[in-house]
């Protein structure tokens, strides 16, 4: 009896059609899940290009200005009244004054040719250098050095040229790249070398601790021989490059890419792959430094770069997961027709529910944020106009530094919601290794706009607050600009930047400063701009989305910028918490709407920079 009821349950046709429909709309769902996939990991791979050859060119940058240092210190010394110095202690005080005078050098010396210094007939080498903040006087020739027969002072004498030498360990076993500069008398004949020391250990090994966007990543400076002068495993340091590739190469087997090391060898920069289709498969980005013919270059795993990749893979899953089960509650609605309507409804509501808690899980709601630390308050809340929606909010606090953000989807729905949560964690991961926010954006657009066959974009308001400076930066994406308590004063420069100073007052306005970029996800490659504000403690930044001020009433009355200002002023001549902040505009929205249907998402974001 239960088998023939099966069977003609199974023979109803609103049940195949049902089915049919389902099982086409899983087919869809499966090949949406996997072109997104694609294009997502597609454009994480892109992104990590990107931010690799930036993190190569800020080492690449650092390197050459170190160099540059040293460099414009022997032009210096060359230029002064030292090549007319006979006396030995003009020339040992000279010269400990340009030691001390650059934290960068290591020490300074000058080789004489035979009877310039009276008195040193076989040639005289002051050598001043820095020893844990001492400096140390002595001749060269005294400590047994032969000066003339040493690279530093032949080679410079020969070509009547500057020269770095190749870096070497000296008796005190630091790493010492030395510049050597031939020394002119007034008669334009040559008379010496200086030679200028730089001790590599100590800001390479900051620059292989900063440049590290990965997990398993790897900086490494390489001289004009291709031997490691700097790299996270000190015990490859002065070793070559060949060998050690080599040796990887055999313990884990796999083919070594032998290109790199013939492109770095004809100083280009670019990138290549190594240890393909292996676990170790990964690229290398490489840069020349010119003055010295060095190479900085970067080491990337791709099982790093593609975990980001795995992680938004596994949150658009679920959300599909979500939309499967939705089918099937509404194939279920068709086939019980009308006797499952209340049932079905049930389901829907709940599934849907689901659907909002997950969504929701994605933003901030503990409260207060920062519990132990007093300099900081921050407060925000979002109300979807449906069970899930296109708004968004972000903060994190990295270091000293607040990053923060706010965001609102074009469209509605599902899809919105989906776009949230694909932009929402790509800022998560981009901040993670970026600090401004206008490189922020354009990470983020990057990675939006490439294959955005839907047009969807977000508008964002991107920033930071350094939270021991009070340097505020912020990067306007096309959204609604925010509200503060202060007011711009003058403009004073810091670290080579104009900054803008923001003056309390007892008011709320909008911060109209320009600049004002697109939304993200509309135009790949735009070049997103940042201001940065001068902020004191006592600041209040109130972030909104255009829920708030284009809420309507019964009568289609909008809320309104000039209300929200108004109701801001009257809570920042009260000083109260940025919760309160929220919750008032809350109250004061819903107070105006008077029970009209809410027809867009609500987002409220309160930071409050305090005295620490």
């Amino acid at each position: 009896m239960h088998t023939l009821r099966n069977l003609k349950i199974l023979q109803d046709p609103i049940l195949r059609i049902c089915m049919l429909v389902m099982g086409a709309s899983i087919v869809v769902l499966g090949l949406v899940f996997a072109i997104s996939n694609q294009n997502a990991s597609k454009r994480v791979l892109e992104s990590s290009i990107r931010l690799a050859q930036l993190n190569v060119e800020k080492a690449q940058a650092v390197v050459e200005r170190h160099l540059t240092s040293i460099e414009t210190t022997a032009l210096n010394l060359s230029s002064t009244r030292i090549r007319r110095y006979r006396k030995e202690s003009q020339i040992y005080d000279l010269l400990e004054r340009f030691v001390n005078s650059n934290p960068v050098i290591w020490g300074i010396a000058i080789g004489y040719e035979p009877g310039i210094i009276p008195g040193h007939d076989e040639g005289f080498a002051p050598y001043v250098r820095r020893v844990e903040g001492v400096t140390e006087r002595f001749n060269l020739l005294d400590v047994g050095r032969t000066y003339r027969q040493s690279e530093w002072y032949v080679t410079p004498m020969r070509q009547k040229a500057p020269f770095w030498c190749k870096p070497f360990r000296d008796v005190k076993e630091a790493l010492i790249a030395c510049y050597c500069i031939p020394l002119i008398d007034d008669h334009e004949q040559p008379i010496g070398v200086i030679a200028v020391d730089m001790e590599l250990d100590q800001f390479t090994e900051q620059l292989v601790q900063e440049i590290h966007p990965y997990n398993h990543s790897e900086c490494m400076v390489l001289d004009k021989d291709l031997d490691f002068i700097a790299h996270p495993d000190h015990s490859l340091i002065m070793t070559s490059l060949a060998d050690a590739v080599s040796q990887i190469a055999q313990s884990n087997g796999y083919q070594e890419n032998e290109s790199i090391a013939i492109r770095m060898r004809n100083k280009i920069q670019g990138y290549d792959t190594y240890a393909e289709n292996t676990r170790f498969e990964g690229i290398m980005f490489y840069a020349p430094i010119r003055q010295t013919d060095w190479t900085v270059a970067l080491s990337i795993l791709k099982s790093d770069i593609f975990k980001e990749s795995r992680e938004i893979a596994q949150q658009m899953f679920y959300i599909c997961l979500a939309g499967v089960f939705l089918l099937v509650c509404a194939s279920g609605f068709l086939f019980g027709k009308i006797r499952k309507v209340v049932e079905h409804k049930a389901g829907i509501e709940r599934e849907l529910s689901m659907a909002h808690n997950i969504q929701m899980a994605m933003v901030k709601k503990v409260f207060p944020a920062y519990p132990d630390r007093d300099d900081i308050d921050v407060y925000a809340t979002l109300i979807p106009a449906k069970d899930v929606g296109g708004d968004l909010y972000d903060f994190a606090l990295k270091g000293d530094t607040l990053h923060f953000c706010i965001g609102d989807v074009s469209g509605k729905g599902v899809p919105a919601s989906l776009f949230m949560a694909i932009t929402r964690t790509l800022y998560r991961s981009i901040i993670a290794r970026e600090d401004s926010p206008s490189r922020i954006a354009e990470a983020l657009n990057q990675s939006i706009a490439a294959d955005n066959n839907e047009n969807m974009f977000v508008t964002m308001y991107i920033g930071t607050l350094d939270l021991k400076s009070g340097k505020l930066t912020l990067c306007n994406c096309g959204h609604n600009v925010p509200l503060s308590n202060g007011i711009a004063g003058s403009k004073q420069q810091k670290e080579g930047q104009e900054i803008k100073q923001l003056v309390p007052t007892n008011s709320l306005d909008f911060i109209t400063l320009p600049p004002t970029n697109i939304p993200i996800g509309v135009m790949e490659g735009f070049p997103y701009e940042e201001m940065t504000l001068q902020i004191a403690p006592g600041f209040r930044l109130i972030l909104y989305t255009d829920g708030i001020t284009e809420a309507e009433n019964v009568n289609h009355q909008l809320y309104g910028e000039e209300r929200l200002r108004q109701e801001l002023t009257e809570m920042n001549s009260k000083k109260q918490s940025a919760q309160l902040d929220v919750e008032h505009i809350l109250n004061s929205v819903h107070l105006h709407a008077n029970g009209y249907t809410q027809s867009d998402d609500i987002t409220i974001l309160s930071i409050h920079y305090k005295e620490s």
